[in-house]
């Protein structure tokens, strides 16, 4: 199967756009600016792989909290979201957010969560989506993050509204695995809740497991065929 190829720029975005894109240094000194007239920041973070409603929507409802509104991008080394992932680099999906009205400075990020990054721009306000809302997300990030916004005398707030998954409809629409794999994995889905599928593995995790085989090591030969 052909591993798809990430799109790259063919021409450069319009000033409108690069106007809103800064590293964090500069911003962080530009935030302080706004902060000082009196301006309250609001500060979004994440992947945004493949930019949909759901991400639009968030972004509204958080500008709706302040005065500027930032965003700050997860780098690619850091996405660990399943092979081929991001589909679209950190410049794309940083000059997409900056095309939006409702963003008013857009950054990449250098580490993997948001909480040094919080704790150098000192947002007013940290939004995540009404999913995150538990505070139950498998990284344990979005705690560090709501204690950093709150170390620098923010606060964290969540948005309410349509959430939709940039994994799942890649995985659906922009799958890279075989169309057998994906009919299987869809139905598993459908017959299968989540918790039941992971309650097996913890049923033999008190278990001691022998496995008995042997070593072998494939050495696979490519070739064109005309």
């Amino acid at each position: 199967m052909t591993t798809p190829q990430k799109p790259s720029p063919s021409v450069s975005p319009s000033p409108a756009i690069t106007d809103k894109i800064f590293a964090l240094e500069p911003l962080a000194q530009k935030l302080a600016q706004l902060r000082a007239s009196g301006k309250r920041i609001v500060h979004c973070h994440g992947v945004f792989d493949l930019l949909h409603i759901g991400h639009i929507r968030y972004l509204e409802r958080a500008r709706q909290l302040g005065d500027v509104l930032v965003v700050t991008v997860t780098p690619d080394h850091f996405v660990d979201k399943g092979p081929h992932r991001p589909a679209f680099t950190g410049d794309l999906r940083v000059e997409a957010l900056a095309a939006l009205g409702s963003v008013d400075f857009v950054a990449l990020n250098r580490w993997a969560t948001a909480v040094e990054t919080i704790t150098l721009l000192r947002p007013d306000v940290f939004v995540k989506g009404s999913e995150y809302k538990d505070l139950k997300d498998l990284t344990g990030a979005i705690a560090r993050e709501r204690d950093a916004v709150e170390a620098v005398g923010g606060k964290l707030a969540f948005t309410q509204d349509i959430t939709f998954s940039s994994s799942s409809l890649l995985n659906r629409y922009m799958p890279v695995l075989p169309q057998a794999t994906q009919d299987y994995l869809f139905d598993l889905a459908q017959r299968q809740k989540p918790e039941a599928v992971m309650g097996l593995f913890d049923r033999v995790k008190p278990l001691k497991v022998l496995v008995v085989g042997e070593t072998i090591i494939d050495d696979y030969q490519y070739c064109n065929a005309i």
